[in-house]
């Protein structure tokens, strides 16, 4: 809305008229513009005001990111593959593998949350929630998808503490929980949080200005991927291979270097060849997720 104007001026006052009208007229007609400008600029100082707010709180969590970020302890690493080598030696199929793998990546995922400064109570409670929810599970593929779910939900407290805006984190959770709703078996669910894991990883890679074109490839083919599986097994492979991508993107933005990265692609490649099932190709994939959080963690 335009600010009022003055009205009009009068003619000039000839020779011998009564100069008071014309003078009152003319202070009544500064008060109004001067209040007119004033109520304006109140409006505008205030929509300044509001942007520089948003502005803020946008900008605030990013800013403790950098602050706060730091390397987790390279013995709490080391504690954490140490326990799934432990349980991986102890496990008699390619299942028990893989809940010994995913319980793993949950706790080095616990690792990143806090480097990239996530509270600390926090990410204890949500460890315990899976804890706790894992307790009243009958079998290895329910131990799997609660360590999944376990690992998103690690992973998107990750997110919020690296600056991603926490209305865009609570609407990824929502979305997750919306598709978990529709599933119909506990492997659906697992290849519903696998698709969570990757979404919180990409939204960190761009929120540390990781490049665009290699973040968006990695999604591109991630959905490919999805087209052409034939089961959900496979759905679930595809999106850990993007997911160790992902991570692998983020593991050099903090730090890491490329050869260590390569390294840890490259043995999962390896491991792929001498695959004979799509759950052997999945323990490849988790074991490479766990070695990139773990790079991720510790900064390189």
């Amino acid at each position: 809305m335009a600010p009022p104007t003055a009205p009009p001026l009068a003619p000039p006052a000839r020779l011998g008229d009564n100069l008071l009208p014309a003078l009152v007229l003319g202070v009544i007609g500064f008060v109004v513009v001067a209040i007119g400008a004033g109520f304006f600029a109140k409006g505008r100082i205030s929509a300044l005001y509001g942007q520089a707010a948003q502005a803020t709180t946008t900008a605030i969590p990013a800013a403790r990111t950098v602050i706060r970020e730091r390397a987790a302890s390279r013995s709490d690493v080391a504690a954490v593959v140490t326990r799934v080598q432990i349980n991986e030696t102890s496990s008699d199929n390619v299942y028990q593998q893989m809940v010994s793998y995913t319980r793993g990546t949950m706790e080095m995922s616990a690792l990143v949350a806090e480097a990239l400064g996530a509270d600390s109570s926090e990410v204890a409670a949500t460890r315990r929630a899976a804890e706790t929810a894992e307790v009243g599970t009958d079998t290895v593929h329910q131990q799997k998808a609660v360590y999944l779910e376990g690992m998103m939900h690690l992973l998107a407290l990750a997110a919020r503490s690296a600056g991603v805006p926490r209305g865009d984190v609570e609407s990824m959770l929502a979305r997750v929980r919306t598709n978990d709703v529709g599933t119909d078996t506990v492997h659906q669910q697992s290849a519903n949080y696998c698709n969570g894991c990757l979404r919180f990883a990409e939204m960190i890679a761009r929120r540390r200005s990781a490049p665009v074109a290699e973040v968006s490839v990695v999604m591109a083919d991630a959905e490919l991927a999805d087209v052409r599986a034939d089961t959900v097994h496979q759905q679930v492979v595809g999106r850990l291979t993007a997911l160790t991508r992902m991570l692998a993107i983020v593991a050099e933005s903090r730090g890491a270097s490329s050869a260590s990265v390569s390294a840890v692609l490259g043995d999962m490649q390896t491991a792929d060849i001498a695959a004979d099932t799509v759950f052997q190709q999945e323990v490849g994939r988790l074991s490479a997720t766990l070695k990139l959080l773990a790079l991720v963690a510790t900064a390189g």
